[in-house]
């Protein structure tokens, strides 16, 4: 389960990256990536307009405009505009693009006549190639001299498609200090934009596509109508009874544009049937859709199917893309979410101390929404702050630094979903505390008297029902204040190789041009282990009724990296155990408590009682525990209940909260004294 989870994230990332909702999070796998892993970038391309340039060639756009020639291969669409960048390359520049074996099984057996590609000022000579692998050996190539640059240029070609993917690019050389390359902004997967020297490569294409268009020869081609669900949730989650969108993105891969499109929506065995009408959606063209469904009038979980039946009026020829299954969460109330943002970083990382910047202007925009948790990595790195337990997520390969946002996306710590805008993180978690949720979460926890111990208990309260609980818990330990060297690329030391002037920085990064290259810093919220990463497999068990809390509780054995006890924090998570979805956290420093939101229920099948009487408190409960709190959440006493106890009041004051539980049911009474 766990490698199935990490393996639905990772397909997450590439299209949310674009997204403007997170309530659509999967993706359909179009096709194995290739065996090279190309790293990510993590510096946006400055863009500027490309003039004369232009794939469609007409700024204003009739409906026949955007009808492709079946025959052409390309990851580009026709009428997007044509941007350059300069990547900060001299002598040599090496530019490519990756067409998947999705996309080149539709073209056959067909041979590729003729590439049209664009070449920046300053090529003197480029050699364009077709390879397997990036590193390997071409499979066909051709070099050319004194050619015209900042125009698209034909190129004669005699390449026989065999339905696999493949790599095409050029490698050229010229006078030129900084290479200027091509791109369309539209993005179909990974490696469309892939720039490098021609032995190290980094991929671009969060930023865009590279500028191919392959002139096809043969009988085989694009299919009229062919759109593919690329981007629906595995869960959807939606008020009892009441009207919801089921939202998703798909991309026309079909060479004629699409205009409508009919849809069933089936939940819980009940069909739907909708007429959508959308923008009009040339080749390679990504669209956000909404179908309207109405939920169950009960809460629960259900089955929801969608199936786009028709596009366009007519059959799809490729239907088996157009069928997306999830599961829909009927709640018969939302509570409050939190925004749990696992940070992928590392002293030696120059670009992750924007992650730091964001992270403390979020606990200042969401001071009780947010929850940092900062995991320093990756395994085989030198970081002094690394923990064991965690290296499974850090060395998942999404780059440094990145932002797992509640295990639903992937994004830039600072920038969030666009490079191109400063503290854009902040957009992606108003997203996700705005998201429903079905369960509410409190935690505790008691330290052993040798310190070497700490008992933890989770709180969980429901919103529906369910004959099963198909949940699980986790917990991690932060500590504060600890002090080690950051790597900065941001410093004015070395900024200027990196095309970084201070006035170009935004006004919270300014302060880290000012430091060193390698200063000394104070890190907080710094991950110290995760029980476990992906949860505790059956921590949760049993029937889910609607405010019924239910309680986990776990012994910590404390990892000897921990420096001080009293900067130590212990966050509880709750994931989905079909999406792994943080769905609800909590933190508390050791030995305190939040309650905040359980302490309200007071239904109990165990028959608990609390009550003030003469300066005690008298407990009954069989076979349980009772703990007392005072209203910051620290524990005050802890006593075993079978039958009735009394407890004295003598030394608490104000508001108390006193949880008794049984490891099955909890029982929470707030007092004032």
């Amino acid at each position: 389960m766990r490698k199935f989870l990490l393996f639905n994230l990772m397909l997450c990332c590439a299209l949310a990256a674009g997204a403007q909702t997170l309530a659509k999070l999967g993706k359909v796998n179009m096709t194995p990536k290739p065996e090279t892993v190309i790293e990510k970038s993590t510096t946006p391309l400055q863009k500027m307009e490309a003039k004369g340039l232009s794939l469609a060639g007409k700024d204003t756009r009739a409906v026949e405009d955007y009808v492709m020639n079946p025959q052409i291969l390309t990851n580009n669409a026709m009428y997007l505009d044509i941007y350059g960048a300069q990547v900060g390359l001299s002598g040599q520049v090496a530019v490519g693009t990756y067409y998947n074996s999705y996309l080149v099984s539709r073209f056959g057996n067909n041979k590729i006549k003729k590439i049209h590609t664009v070449f920046g000022t300053g090529t003197q000579e480029a050699t364009v190639w077709i390879k397997k692998n990036i590193n390997g050996q071409s499979l066909w190539e051709t070099t050319l001299t004194n050619m015209e640059t900042n125009k698209m240029v034909s190129i004669d070609c005699d390449y026989e498609l065999d339905g696999e993917g493949f790599f095409l690019g050029y490698t050229a050389t010229g006078n030129f200090q900084s290479a200027i390359i091509f791109f369309t902004e539209n993005t179909v997967g990974d490696y469309t934009l892939i720039v490098g020297d021609g032995r190290q490569w980094q991929d671009f294409s969060s930023e865009g596509s590279t500028i191919f268009l392959c002139e096809t020869e043969g009988d085989y081609g694009l299919p009229k109508n062919d759109i593919v669900l690329t981007n629906i949730s595995f869960v959807d989650r939606a008020m009892a009874g009441e009207k919801y969108n089921m939202v998703g993105e798909f991309v026309n891969f079909g060479c004629y544009p699409v205009m409508s499109y009919n849809a069933k929506l089936t939940i819980d065995g009940k069909e739907q049937m909708v007429e959508v009408k959308c923008d009009t959606t040339g080749y390679m063209g990504l669209c956000e859709f909404s179908i309207p469904g109405i939920a169950p009038e009960h809460s629960g979980r259900y089955e929801s199917i969608l199936e786009v039946t028709e596009v366009n009026g007519e059959p799809d020829t490729y239907a088996s893309n157009n069928i997306a299954e999830c599961e829909l969460i009927a709640l018969s109330q939302s509570f409050p979410r939190k925004a749990v943002m696992e940070e992928l970083t590392g002293t030696w990382c120059g670009w992750c101390p924007r992650g730091a910047v964001a992270i403390e202007n979020l606990k200042r925009d969401y001071p009780n929404d947010f929850i940092a948790i900062a995991i320093h990595g990756p395994s085989d790195s030198n970081d002094p702050f690394k923990a064991a337990s965690y290296m499974e997520l850090a060395d998942a390969g999404f780059g440094f630094p990145s932002a797992i946002l509640n295990r639903l996306t992937v994004v830039d710590p600072y920038y969030g979903f666009d490079t191109n805008v400063n503290y854009g993180i902040k957009d992606v978690v108003d997203i996700i505390t705005k998201l429903p949720t079905e369960a509410q979460m409190g935690i505790s926890s008691t330290l052993s008297d040798d310190e070497s111990q700490l008992e933890v208990t989770s709180h969980i309260r429901f919103a529906l029902n369910h004959d099963e609980c198909p949940y699980m818990v986790g917990y991690v330990l932060l500590e504060d204040k600890l002090t080690g060297v950051q790597a900065n690329y941001y410093s004015n030391q070395v900024a200027q190789q990196y095309g970084i002037t201070e006035a170009g920085l935004p006004a919270d990064l300014k302060p880290l041009y000012q430091k060193k290259y390698q200063y000394t810093n104070i890190f907080e919220d710094v991950a110290r282990g995760i029980y476990d990463c992906f949860g505790i497999e059956g921590s949760l068990s049993g029937a889910i009724s609607r405010d019924q809390v239910k309680t986990h509780t776990c012994t910590i054995e404390l990892p000897a990296n921990i420096k001080n006890i009293d900067n130590v924090s212990v966050v509880a998570l709750l994931f989905d155990n079909i999406t792994g979805e943080i769905i609800a956290a909590e933190k508390a420093f050791v030995g305190e408590a939040v309650l905040t939101g359980i302490e309200t229920v007071t239904e109990n099948e165990m028959n608990a009682s609390v009550k003030a009487v003469a300066g005690n408190l008298v407990i009954a409960a069989q076979n349980a525990t009772a703990n007392i709190y005072n209203a910051e959440g620290k524990l005050l006493h802890s006593e075993a209940v079978n039958g009735e106890a009394t407890v004295s009041t003598q030394n608490m004051h104000g508001t108390i909260i006193v949880r008794v539980e049984n490891g099955n049911d909890a029982f929470v009474k707030k007092i004032a004294l």
